[in-house]
């Protein structure tokens, strides 16, 4: 799973999240309510410039699937965050299986991305309390593979 940043991009389709393995897809999204569902302030986004705000936020987003990763505790699913609309909040359902983790997209119209934050979402999908919808294709990746490939987009993004 690798994360590409349209850096001309509006905030609107500058998201390009590809997964290599079989079958290979890509998924588009918008940038728009990244700084308020990671909580960055616009002075850190000020502080960012020239570089653009996109680049900021999408590290910011990959920092905090790093941090889901690596604290994961077995047995139990994750989920990433990756495409954050008015209408609902789509990502990726990891789920750990003896060969490797199983990832599918999924969303929840439970939430909606102009009025949640990540750590919201982390607490709510914990908790039971949204209801994910899932779709087809699943992937089966390892969690070194995730890994490697959140810490490629970081190094892409740059500092």
């Amino acid at each position: 799973m690798r994360l590409i940043v349209d850096k001309e991009g509006s905030g609107q389709q500058d998201l390009f999240l590809k997964i290599d393995n079989s079958p290979a897809q890509v998924f588009i999204t918008d940038s728009y309510y990244l700084a308020d569902f990671l909580e960055v302030s616009a002075e850190e986004i000020q502080m960012q410039a020239p570089q653009p705000a996109t680049c900021l936020l999408a590290r910011h987003l990959l920092h905090h699937w790093e941090k889901q990763i690596t604290s994961w505790e077995s047995q139990t699913s994750l989920f990433l965050p990756y495409d954050i609309q008015d209408e609902y909040i789509g990502g990726f359902l990891l789920t750990e299986e003896k060969k490797g983790i199983q990832v599918h997209y999924a969303y929840t119209q439970d939430l909606h991305g102009y009025a949640c934050t990540a750590a919201e979402i982390v607490q709510a999908f914990a908790q039971k309390k949204i209801k994910l919808e899932t779709a087809e294709p699943i992937w089966l990746l390892s969690q070194e593979q995730v890994l490697a490939g959140i810490q490629w987009s970081i190094g892409e993004l740059g500092s």
